[in-house]
């Protein structure tokens, strides 16, 4: 017992525990109330979290006992149903949002994607937009995919915000490209921001300079950009933006057409970027991506700075052709002298690597780590800079 009625050892112990643990801990002696258990009464739970999908019930009904002055980070995990969610648990959770988190500096919703067009939703979210406005100004990273266009009009009170996940979609007031100006607007107050997250919808707009723009606004270490539609026009975007020099990681996934992935690799080179996460998305020209072009792609990175390279290749080549696929990526490997981890996902019917790639890594000391998905958390900074979430990651 008198280990627990340390202080330090609570702060230590805090990311680990929920309210219900935290509730039975306060039982124990008087000196342990005293470090979990706030002058009114409630229980100090600095890291709050609600799984909606195994235990909601249990997770709602302590939200009530937490004392939301002393909430630090908050998140709601995935499983909730995304286009139909419980109403119940829905206005519950976003209920108990409204209040003075004047702690709060990490707020995960990303949970709750899109029912933007339902006015119930709507005015729900824009009540506590207005809430975080007020109370959470040492708020740091927000994770929101719902409607973007009040989510951008808060974001100047966030002064201290570091990193931002946020969905890209043109709304029935706003196109994308007015959408991504109005966040470089914003840069005055986002002097820190150094991290975000786009879930991207363009269709056959061109915002090709908006999204320049964004880049060059803020001062990005970590950049990544999910395209949510099923065609090449964010692709064709992507490759031709120019990647800020300060970028320590960069993730993109995307449809891309073969000259787009070229131009890509030579756009990564020019940036110094020490990471880079490349997810292919399949779409339904497959011709517009040959084997010829994958190649040039891993030749040109040949002369990047690349450190962490994460890839999905393509998956829809000719079996004659991946051999070749293969090969560069060997040569990619024995000539790129900064590279030292190299993650490759496989496709369900591939077997383990080829003896020649893990030579090549074993020779130069290249981690090599082939799996049958990219890890969900592949690290947002690649460790080369000295920002706050060099060991964290992007929702």
């Amino acid at each position: 017992m008198t280990v627990l009625e340390k202080k330090f050892v609570w702060k230590q112990l805090a990311p680990c525990v929920d309210a219900l643990t935290i509730a039975a801990a306060s039982m124990s002696s008087r000196t342990v109330k005293s470090l979990c258990v706030s002058a009114n009464g409630l229980l100090i739970v600095p890291f709050v979290g609600v799984d909606s999908e195994h235990d909601a019930g249990q997770s709602i009904k302590s939200l009530h006992a937490i004392d939301k002055g002393e909430v630090v980070e908050l998140s709601v995990s995935e499983g909730i149903s995304l286009k139909r969610p419980d109403p119940d648990f829905f206005t519950l959770c976003l209920g108990w949002l409204l209040g003075a988190f004047r702690k709060l500096r990490r707020l995960d919703v990303s949970a709750w994607r899109g029912n933007w067009d339902s006015s119930q939703y709507s005015s729900l979210w824009m009540t506590v937009l207005r809430n975080l406005q007020r109370h959470c100004h040492a708020l740091e990273a927000l994770h929101f995919y719902g409607c973007p266009e009040p989510a951008v009009k808060v974001l100047p009170t966030f002064t201290n915000l570091l990193e931002l996940s946020l969905s890209v979609h043109p709304t029935s007031a706003w196109s994308v490209a007015l959408l991504l100006d109005r966040l470089a607007d914003c840069a005055s107050s986002l002097c820190r921001l150094h991290a975000v997250r786009f879930e991207m919808l363009c269709g056959m707009e061109d915002c090709t300079s908006s999204l320049q723009r964004c880049m060059d606004a803020f001062p990005l270490k970590h950049v990544w950009i999910v395209d949510d539609a099923l065609d090449d026009a964010l692709a064709k975007v992507l490759s031709r933006i120019r990647w800020p020099s300060s970028c320590c990681m960069l993730g993109l996934s995307a449809a891309f057409p073969g000259e787009g992935l070229c131009a890509l690799a030579e756009q990564v080179c020019r940036s110094c970027a020490c990471g880079l996460f490349l997810e292919h998305v399949e779409f339904h020209d497959s011709l517009a991506l040959t084997a010829l072009h994958v190649q040039k792609f891993l030749a040109t990175l040949q002369w990047s700075w690349l450190q962490d390279f994460y890839w999905a290749p393509p998956t829809k080549l000719p079996s004659a052709d991946v051999q070749s696929v293969w090969d560069s990526l060997c040569t990619l490997v024995d000539n790129l002298c900064s590279l030292r981890l190299l993650h490759v996902q496989k496709a369900d019917n591939e077997g383990d690597p080829s003896e020649d790639l893990a030579n090549v890594a074993w020779k130069w000391g290249v981690a090599l780590s082939y799996q049958s998905r990219l890890s969900s958390k592949v690290p947002v900074c690649v460790g080369c800079c000295d920002c706050e979430f060099n060991s964290g990651g992007l929702v």
